[in-house]
């Protein structure tokens, strides 16, 4: 991304749970896309699917960023104020998130947001971005975010697709599965999805095919798609399934593709972040019928932040984080230190000038905001979180590690993390 130019708690948490169940801490409003979800002196914007192909992260990615609100506002705020936020529902689509974020400006006065997932979305809401000067902490995962003309105000806190991409290729011609078949949505996320696995794979001598659908335009996209995938490669097949879906339309192809995958040639199937959700194994009708499906996925480091993060997203709210969790809440952490850091916590150009400023000098960690706010004056510190380290480069991006992993008669095991040079960090 190129620069161009106690009472009161136990009624606080009460005041969560409200919000986080869909209260409206009284705006007034009735809009079509966002609501206020928590009120405060200082609002952020809040950018996630509760509809569409990516429907089932927001439920999870939700909660992480109100826990970060309310152990920011039970450590102090932000120069003595509070923070609340406004979520906007982004459907999954980039169209509906330009409406909603032509909503919010229009509503309410934001200096900062959190999201959106979808790459596209955030394509279609730069301009708006950059003209109302609003930095925004995404989970983009394309590539072309990397280098994206956006004054500087677009950070994310998950790592490139290209890095899960890479070693999705390393794992595929380790194993000497080079007759390789995807399954994608023709849409701004599978394409050019695809196209990276596609170059990688033939550059280390294998072949790809594909079969892309739109599931809104074909009702039996998943029985074409095993199909289409059954007749590759003739008379053997392909080697290796490689399935860049979400969770309903992968869920509805794997389950076409039950018999097939019983038999004994078939081949391996190998799968990226979404699959890796517990509603895609709940629609796929369990455990046992995935056993055996790799996949390769951003991921958390297995350290003390993450577990203090983890344990309190379920004390707080009864499941355990997605993986996507902790980066929503690291989101809202360093928005929240560039704001603190800021003369103006609700200038968009100051938070962005901040954000560099929060990945060097001393270390601060999750759940400590009251020593953030005591190294303030220093003017930086290196925020730890729960998604590891989150050192924003000279682009806004994060080099955050990758995971392969399987699936086996007890669950999702990781078995590897991979660094973003493609180097191992060891087995798990």
């Amino acid at each position: 991304m190129k620069r161009l130019c106690a009472k009161v708690v136990v009624s606080f948490l009460l005041v969560l749970v409200m919000a986080a169940c869909g209260e409206d801490e009284g705006s007034g409003l009735e809009l079509e896309y966002c609501t206020l979800k928590l009120d405060g002196d200082i609002l952020i914007g809040e950018f996630l699917p509760f509809d569409g192909d990516l429907a089932t992260f927001g439920p999870y990615l939700d909660p992480a960023v109100a826990q970060a609100i309310m152990e920011i506002n039970q450590g102090g705020g932000i120069h003595g104020q509070t923070l609340g936020y406004v979520q906007c529902n982004t459907s999954s689509e980039a169209n509906v998130a330009i409406a909603a974020t032509v909503e919010l400006f229009e509503n309410f006065d934001i200096p900062a947001i959190v999201g959106p997932i979808l790459t596209p979305c955030t394509f279609g809401m730069l301009e708006l971005l950059m003209t109302e000067q609003v930095t925004a902490n995404t989970f983009n995962q394309l590539p072309q975010v990397t280098h994206l003309e956006d004054d500087g105000y677009i950070f994310r806190t998950t790592a490139s697709a290209q890095i899960m991409v890479d070693i999705a290729v390393q794992t595929t011609v380790d194993n000497g599965w080079l007759k390789t078949f995807a399954f994608h949505q023709d849409d701004g996320y599978g394409n050019p999805l695809y196209e990276m696995y596609k170059e990688g794979i033939e550059q280390a001598g294998g072949q790809s095919q594909h079969y892309t659908y739109r599931p809104a335009d074909t009702d039996n996209y998943a029985e074409i798609a095993v199909s289409t995938a059954r007749e590759s490669y003739p008379p053997e097949g392909p080697d290796l399934i490689m399935s860049m879906t979400f969770v309903e339309d992968g869920a509805a192809i794997m389950g076409n593709a039950f018999s097939w995958r019983q038999e004994p040639d078939a081949p391996k199937w190998f799968m990226f972040n979404a699959q890796k959700h517990p509603e895609f194994v709940r629609q796929i009708g369990g455990i046992d019928a995935a056993i055996g499906v790799l996949g390769c996925s951003m991921g958390h480091a297995a350290n003390q932040d993450y577990q203090v993060f983890a344990d309190r997203f379920v004390e707080l709210w009864g499941n355990e984080p997605f993986d996507f969790s902790p980066n929503a809440y690291d989101a809202v952490y360093t928005l929240a230190i560039a704001m603190a850091l800021s003369d103006d916590p609700t200038d968009g150009t100051q938070i962005r000038d901040n954000m560099p400023n929060v990945t060097q000098g001393t270390t601060v960690h999750p759940q400590e905001w009251e020593r953030i706010l005591s190294l303030v004056p220093e003017g930086r510190m290196n925020y730890e979180g729960a998604s590891g380290s989150v050192d924003f480069d000279s682009n806004g991006d994060v080099p955050e590690n990758v995971f392969t992993w399987v699936v086996n008669e007890q669950g999702v095991f990781e078995t590897e993390c991979w660094r973003p040079d493609g180097s191992s960090c060891g087995s798990l």
